[in-house]
């Protein structure tokens, strides 16, 4: 019953925000929201979730807007018959339930912000879920400590190690960082079969933390999210990206483009 009141709540909130023009508000009437209620329990797609429409992701789920379509049709398509699945940027773990709840199937997700991984815990247990492995700590090209801007809870996908956030910045943590390579083993790589990356603008890093695994890792697509703004505040570019999987043998879906987007990456014996 409370459960139902809450989520008559915030679909009432949810109008509200994407009809009143007036912007001013909006936001302190989701915080007052959430201070009150808290989170309520979704449920779709066979699993649950906690949420709250004070965050544009949450929004996203709770209204059945697609949020990265090309992420889930990956999953979809590749996770049918059993493996690995590597959420790098795992957030409050929407990707990593879809993963999980399929046949033979182990998780492995890399989330720095306390704030996201409490949550991503939690959606965890509500599903009961014994497949999905968490580390918290951030992946680079190479053991260190670095400062991660955690932005304001209305856009939780903003945190970064490179991206100023000005206004929409609330603290600055110190997360632990490790290179993939000094983490993983052969066996996890070969069993791999969807690697997908979103860190704002570090995805070039990451990668470079990757480069003696990618031999081992043909047997995975990899989903990247790619803002050109982004990867060069990273001192980085989208060409880089696209050079670096190709001097591994593999090709791309879409293309290099100046927009934010979702970028699939496959390996091809042929180049």
């Amino acid at each position: 019953m409370i459960n139902t009141i809450k989520k008559g709540v915030f679909k009432l909130y949810i109008y509200y925000y994407n009809n009143v023009p007036i912007e001013k508000g909006k936001y302190f009437l989701g915080k007052f929201i959430y201070r009150i209620m808290g989170y309520a329990v979704y449920s779709f797609d066979g699993i649950k979730m906690k949420l709250n429409p004070i965050s544009l992701i949450d929004r996203k789920i709770i209204t059945g807007e697609n949020h990265d379509p090309d992420v889930k049709n990956l999953i979809d398509s590749e996770l049918k018959n059993g493996g690995i699945y590597i959420d790098i940027g795992a957030n409050i773990g929407y990707f990593c339930l879809l993963a999980a709840i399929k046949n033979n199937i182990e998780v492995i997700a890399f989330e720095p912000s306390p704030r996201e991984r409490n949550r991503l815990y939690d959606n965890i247990a509500l599903n009961n879920f014994n497949n999905v492995s968490v580390f918290p700590y951030a992946l680079s090209d190479k053991s260190q400590k670095l400062k991660l801007g955690i932005a304001r809870d209305w856009n939780p996908g903003l945190n970064s190690f490179v991206v100023d956030l000005g206004s929409e910045r609330v603290d600055s943590i110190e997360v632990n960082c490790f290179s993939f390579d000094s983490i993983v083993t052969t066996e996890m790589l070969e069993r791999t079969k969807v690697v997908k990356i979103d860190v704002e603008g570090y995805e070039m890093t990451v990668l470079n933390g990757m480069r003696k695994s990618m031999d081992k890792l043909r047997g995975a697509k990899f989903i990247l999210e790619i803002n050109s703004t982004f990867l060069q505040k990273a001192g980085a570019s989208v060409e880089m990206v696209y050079e670096f999987f190709s001097s591994y043998g593999f090709k791309h879906e879409k293309g290099a483009s100046n927009r934010a987007y979702d970028e699939t990456f496959f390996y091809d014996n042929k180049l």
